[in-house]
């Protein structure tokens, strides 16, 4: 068998400037038999290019998951706007281009020295490595752009982000199938040995990678909010006691910190709007206490925390069936004006707060937002 993969690597035919990248999908060993050139042209350049700025988009969904999870993110910015998007992902993805050719094709060429090739040719083994990332790279840069023109911004594609985000990752693992062909074509390798090095232990490798991020992403959902439904412009989550659902806008997460008792903390920090709730027995008050009386303490007891407070009272959302008593009331903390919005709800067993607030000049234009958040509130069977 050896023989005859000497035979093979002997016959490569180094002549082709632009390879045939439908070859590298559907037929490798045709494509690495016959694309490998003796020159860093600017097609190749192309390619680990477009490799870097796979990489870059894969940092940006770390560091959205570490915001779901109620952590600030330097690159916040850069989900706000496709623009900013793809300004930081080129532009970094072109630096880590050339952190991937060196030091990526440097770690690929010790694995092809643990799999049996002797002195492997360090511009054939990057070449392998890179066109082998190509083929995961390529479909996550033309998902993204799928992503640019479907959504407004790349917190929006974050939030709907399934079937095709999944799809990539398959890509990954076809990637090693590859890269393992590549390798038997152009080097002598022991089989075995290649198998485990170019296959296995980096099949392991992403799936524990990615098994990690579930469980940080479920444990982020289990001691917070379980993510229990994907709806247009919004995903549902169910309160910290499991008592109800809201739905959280597009352009929101998940924080903490923002108040100890509260079952639902959410909001938006480039916007500086945020939103609390709390669930409240009625049998750990007074027999007979009434949504009004509940309301007033609520109501007097938010304005009492505030500077110059003043309390408008709002009528009653039509379409909302449950019993409920709305309020805006606007005053001032350490001389910052801001604006809550207090809304309370109540079922048969419980009242509920909802407690939305911001800066008060951002109040008159947030209020149908916060009351889309009212609208959205469910109680679960319990």
């Amino acid at each position: 068998m050896e023989t005859q993969q000497e035979e093979i690597v002997n016959t490569l035919i180094e002549d082709y400037e632009s390879p045939r990248l439908l070859d590298l999908y559907f037929s490798p060993r045709s494509f690495f038999n016959k694309t490998i050139v003796e020159g860093k042209n600017l097609y190749l350049k192309l390619v680990t290019i477009i490799v870097g700025i796979a990489a870059t988009m894969d940092q940006v969904d770390e560091h959205m998951l570490k915001m779901e999870s109620g952590r600030q993110s330097a690159i916040a910015f850069v989900t706000q706007s496709w623009w900013a998007y793809w300004a930081f992902c080129i532009g970094l993805g072109i630096l880590s281009s050339f952190f991937i050719w060196y030091f990526g094709g440097w770690w690929y060429r010790k694995r092809l020295e643990f799999s049996g090739a002797e002195s492997p040719d360090p511009f054939k083994a990057r070449y392998i490595y890179i066109y082998a990332s190509f083929i995961h790279s390529a479909p996550s840069v033309i998902v993204s752009l799928i992503f640019t023109a479907l959504y407004s911004n790349y917190i929006e594609s974050y939030a709907k982000d399934t079937f095709l985000g999944i799809a990539v990752l398959l890509f990954v693992f076809i990637s090693l199938i590859t890269s393992y062909i590549g390798a038997r074509t152009v080097f002598v390798l022991s089989k075995w040995k290649a198998r485990l090095w170019l296959i296995i232990l980096p099949a392991i490798f992403y799936l524990l990678l990615m098994g990690a991020l579930g469980f940080l992403l479920a444990k982020v959902n289990t001691d917070q909010y379980q993510s229990t439904e994907v709806v247009p412009k919004h995903r549902v989550i169910t309160s910290v006691d499991n008592l109800f659902t809201v739905k959280l806008p597009v352009n929101w997460t998940i924080l903490k910190d923002l108040n100890n008792e509260a079952t639902i903390e959410i909001g938006n920090l480039e916007e500086d709007v945020y939103c609390i709730a709390f669930s409240e027995r009625k049998i750990d008050f007074e027999p007979g206490v009434t949504l009004n009386e509940f309301y007033e303490a609520v109501l007097n007891g938010t304005a009492g925390s505030l500077q110059k407070a003043s309390i408008k009272r709002l009528p009653q959302l039509s379409t909302f069936k449950l019993d409920h008593r709305r309020a805006m009331i606007d005053g001032e903390i350490e001389y910052n004006e801001i604006t809550y919005i207090l809304q309370i709800v109540e079922t048969k067993d419980y009242f509920y707060q909802i407690i939305s607030y911001t800066p008060k000049d951002n109040a008159e234009n947030l209020l149908q937002l916060f009351d889309e958040i009212t609208m959205s509130f469910r109680e679960l069977k319990i």
